[in-house]
């Protein structure tokens, strides 16, 4: 999931937000 999270900075910041 780190992978997904990292994929661009929207992907980033959606997964920042949700974890």
């Amino acid at each position: 999931m780190a992978s997904e999270c990292n994929r661009n900075i929207v992907e980033k910041y959606i997964c920042h937000k949700l974890s």
